[in-house]
């Protein structure tokens, strides 16, 4: 796969070690990407999920770029990448 070029911040983006109250994401590259206050009355576990999709945000920008510019032209592959992607929001 070629290297996307995009405007978001680079880098993979991680949850960083949460409070009660707050969940920090970050990219590997540096700097914070965002910061999630949990004022609702949500579980810890309902919002700690909700903070993986923002983080796994470039990973599936990256997937969908690549099947867009038919980088990814076995079915097989497609469905690893989903299939890694996924693996990472649900665990």
């Amino acid at each position: 796969m070629k290297k996307i070029i995009s405007k978001h911040t680079p880098g993979s983006w991680l949850i960083q070690n949460t409070t009660k109250d707050y969940i920090f994401i970050y990219s590997d590259a540096g700097g914070d990407i965002a910061e999630i206050y949990n004022h609702s009355e949500r579980p810890k576990k309902e919002v700690l999920a909700n903070a993986r999709l923002i983080a796994m945000a470039p990973n599936m920008f990256e997937c969908l770029k690549a099947i867009q510019n038919r980088d990814v032209v076995d079915i097989d592959e497609i469905f690893n990448l989903v299939d890694a992607i996924l693996l990472r929001i649900e665990s």
